[in-house]
């Protein structure tokens, strides 16, 4: 596809975790999402948010929208154990310090 091309050509010229690159990643997810390729969609959903996590601390809010976005993933696939999970991670992160200052806001990573 697509964003395969433009998901390894973003990782060439500016590495697997540049924000970039992460977005494509993000990108890259909803269309498996789209077509019903759960197991894929759900692997880059999960290193897209481990990229953010890593280029932007777990407290930024590209890493924030990030943990709500899985949450929607795993809810909409009823795996309602699996989302309560980043539900709690996301209130702690959000009590601790509700929405971090760093960077400039951007849709994605």
């Amino acid at each position: 596809s697509q964003f395969r091309k433009t998901l390894t050509l973003c990782e060439q010229a500016l590495g697997p975790e540049h924000a970039q690159t992460l977005n494509v990643v993000y990108n890259l997810g909803q269309c498996m999402w789209q077509q019903d390729k759960m197991r894929a969609a759900e692997m880059l959903f999960r290193r897209e948010l481990a990229g953010c996590q890593n280029l932007n601390g777990l407290r930024h809010r590209d890493t924030i929208r990030s943990i709500r976005n899985m949450i929607e993933f795993l809810s909409s696939e009823d795996r309602h154990d699996e989302a309560e999970n980043f539900m709690d991670l996301l209130a702690q992160v959000q009590d601790a310090d509700d929405f971090s200052r760093d960077g400039e806001a951007r849709s994605f990573c």
